[in-house]
């Protein structure tokens, strides 16, 4: 619907956010995940960016580590 240029992965069941442990929170009553940044390629978590701070400046990190990875 969107034309994203990726996947979006949702797991509104908590399926994967459980199997990974991921860091969650309850906010007003709702579980909510941790903000965070994953790398995955092949089917294997390459990166995670975690804990995002400043959050600002996330998106940045992630492009300066895959250029540099990407690289290698």
């Amino acid at each position: 619907r969107n034309e994203l240029p990726y996947l979006l992965l949702s797991d509104s069941k908590y399926f994967l956010t459980d199997a990974l442990r991921l860091p969650t929170f309850i906010f007003e009553g709702e579980r909510l995940i941790k903000r965070m940044a994953l790398v995955i390629r092949e089917r294997k978590i390459e990166k995670v960016f975690y804990p995002v701070f400043p959050p600002d400046q996330n998106a940045s990190d992630v492009l300066k580590w895959l250029r540099i990875s990407k690289s290698k």
